[in-house]
């Protein structure tokens, strides 16, 4: 009984994320099957100076550094064409797109 009550939280979470997995046409069709619109917050220049041969992740890490919202974000993208930085916050998600030149 004991294991019971202490596994019932573990399994209530599992069948409500499942849930949500297997029926996403019902969730879907709760926000008009669209995904999320971006908003631009503004657009500013941005002349950093970067050594040769530095990866993505240290560019990525410079930017939100020098915009002081460092923390937990995932990068994705090439360099020589545009990375994207999605900085995760749970009050609000955001996205900073950083083409070079």
């Amino acid at each position: 009984m004991y294991l019971a009550l202490f596994l019932m939280p573990w399994v209530l979470m599992y069948a409500l994320s499942t849930t949500a997995m297997n029926h996403r046409p019902f969730f879907r069709a709760l926000h008009d099957g669209q995904p999320a619109v971006w908003e631009t917050e503004k657009e500013m220049p941005y002349a950093p100076t970067f050594s040769d041969g530095v990866e993505s992740w240290m560019v990525a890490e410079q930017i939100l550094s020098d915009l002081g919202i460092e923390g937990l974000h995932n990068v994705q993208g090439r360099l020589e064409d545009h990375i994207i930085i999605t900085r995760n916050n749970p009050l609000a998600i955001r996205r900073i797109t950083f083409t070079l030149g």
